[in-house]
């Protein structure tokens, strides 16, 4: 099975930088910490790089949210799948993405239901006991890359300092069969 799939933007340099500029400084130094900033897409789409790439994707009218992902140094954060209806979430690198991981894995047994708040909005995920699962594959998170959310996975960051994505969630609409095969 194929987890993910690499995409291609032109202006990754210009995109991460205008990123990194709306990205609350506050937040780098709490624990790991998957967070939705109030009115995310204007501030996201008002990023003219980061507009055209998705309108070259065709993704644009596909875009259900933009969110953060820090996770400090780990080993390995809970195995989980995300909540919503979201099959895909396109994610950029930010900052301090190298030697960092998402791990792909398979499991027969149900997960459980997880919540916790994070800027006002309660953040559901299902997880997993590592001992039930097996790991499958895995991503150095260094360029953009679709990643199936429904599928168990974690992340690791080896690294001392933060590491830094910024996750597009996709409408359950769009399909990118195509990509994985």
């Amino acid at each position: 099975m194929k987890y993910y799939s690499p995409i291609y933007l032109e202006n990754i340099k210009t995109i991460q930088e205008k990123v990194i500029d709306v990205f609350p400084k506050e937040s780098l130094s709490e624990k790991d910490n998957l967070f939705y900033l109030p009115n995310n897409l204007d501030i996201f789409m008002n990023i003219p790089e980061l507009k055209k790439e998705l309108d070259n994707l065709n993704w644009t009218n596909y875009v259900h949210s933009f969110g953060f992902y820090t996770i400090q140094k780990s080993y390995g954060t809970p195995l989980h799948i995300d909540s919503g209806t979201c099959q895909y979430s396109l994610n950029i690198p930010i900052l301090n993405c190298k030697n960092t991981f998402v791990n792909f894995y398979k499991t027969n047994t149900e997960p459980v239901k997880s919540s916790y708040m994070a800027f006002g909005r309660l953040i559901d995920y299902y997880k997993y006991n590592i001992t039930d699962c097996v790991l499958q594959d895995k991503l150095e998170m260094t360029s953009p890359h679709v990643i199936k959310v429904k599928e168990v996975h974690n992340v690791t960051n080896i690294n001392s300092l933060p590491r830094i994505t910024l996750l597009i969630r996709l409408k359950k609409e769009i399909n990118l069969d195509h990509l994985f095969q």
